[in-house]
């Protein structure tokens, strides 16, 4: 997941994203097939598990953005659709003080089977090149105290859409930055900012 969500994974990681990543990749290699302690890490038939997984343990998504949204993922898995409808920023936003505007992030990210290697290296990917691939998209900045003015569709999508191996499993994650404007610069503040695998396919 490091991989497959790049710098936005350390944007948004507290201290116990890595230990909360290692326990769920345990419980996934468990329920793969070989010998104990070289079993498959199959993320691809147990996608679900990731599913919800909130980068930062506290500042989760439902904490700080009550609105609806939707997501879905296109055909060959190589790009999803992410749709907050239209709403009013005083009643679905729970931002920090000192907020003045919001950004919404839109992120798609591809994680491979891994399989135990006997030549020292451990686990290797078995699709390595659409393993750790990811691409995001934003919104502008939105100014909180009223409505967004309008849906915001995010649509992240891999570079060259290549259609996904079966053996390659899909991330897709929603996330929230809170900003405050200051002589027109927009300056991201330290807290209430959520990253959240929404979807998995």
């Amino acid at each position: 997941l490091k991989t497959a969500f790049g710098p936005l994974y350390n944007r948004y990681k507290d201290g116990t994203s890595f230990s909360r990543l290692v326990q769920m990749s345990r419980d996934i290699v468990n329920k793969g097939s070989g010998l104990r302690g070289q079993r498959s890490f199959d993320l691809a038939a147990h996608h679900e598990n990731l599913k919800g997984f909130s980068i930062h343990k506290s500042d989760t998504l439902s904490k700080v953005f009550g609105a609806s949204y939707s997501v879905s993922v296109g055909v060959d898995r190589n790009s999803a659709t992410i749709t907050i409808p239209d709403f009013n920023t005083g009643d679905y936003l729970m931002p920090p003080q000192g907020a003045t505007h919001v950004k919404f992030i839109g992120i798609i990210g591809s994680i491979s089977e891994h399989l135990y290697s006997n030549n020292g290296k451990g686990y290797e990917p078995t699709v390595r090149g659409q393993n750790g691939r990811h691409q995001s998209t934003h919104s502008l900045e939105i100014a909180i105290g009223g409505t967004l003015g309008g849906d915001v569709v995010l649509s992240p999508a891999f570079a060259g859409l290549p259609v996904i191996d079966a053996k390659v499993a899909v991330l897709v994650g929603l996330g929230i930055e809170f900003l405050q404007e200051i002589d027109g610069a927009f300056y991201l503040l330290a807290s209430s900012n959520a990253l959240q695998i929404i979807e998995t396919a």
